[in-house]
């Protein structure tokens, strides 16, 4: 399910029994598996790979009743160019995960991952440096950066949850 604002790009695949809930950017070539849950304010960049289950969250309070107290603005996480994400995955909200950067199965992140980390567990934790033979080439990389800057998707997001604020 695609709900309103979920902005998808060219060639990505959005999975069957997976949840976008709207107000996010899922960028060009991106594969999201079956029952994903892709929450309000998440950027996803180019090229990135979701295996079944990934659930990404967006209230570090969870104001659910309590909005009177706090105002909700949701916080997705920030998932970077070439990432991979294995099964069973939950990124915490305002999270990065690093450009081109390996989450293995069941992890938990709770914290930002650095670019071409390895990274597993509950929490998860960087075991190790991705090789340089599993990186995407640097020119797609480059052509990603000419199309979309850090600032555009930052203004862009910022804007989508304006509503918000």
């Amino acid at each position: 399910m695609l709900r309103r604002e979920t902005n998808i790009g060219d060639n990505s695949i959005f999975g069957s029994l997976s949840a976008s809930e709207g107000k996010n950017w899922i960028g060009n070539n991106v594969l999201i598996h079956t029952q994903c849950h892709i929450t309000t304010g998440i950027i996803i960049e180019d090229w990135v790979f979701i295996a079944p289950e990934f659930v990404g969250a967006n209230d570090l309070q969870i104001l659910h009743g309590r909005r009177n107290i706090e105002k909700f603005i949701p916080k997705g996480p920030h998932i970077k160019f070439g990432s991979r994400i294995a099964v069973n995955v939950t990124v915490l909200p305002g999270v990065v995960i690093g450009r081109e950067s390996l989450i293995g199965a069941s992890s938990l992140v709770t914290k930002d991952v650095p670019d071409f980390s390895i990274a597993y567990g509950v929490p998860a934790k960087v075991a190790k440096t991705i090789e340089d033979k599993w990186r995407l080439p640097e020119k797609m990389y480059e052509e990603f950066r000419k199309r979309v800057s850090e600032e555009y998707l930052a203004k862009f997001i910022d804007k989508l949850l304006s509503d918000y604020k």
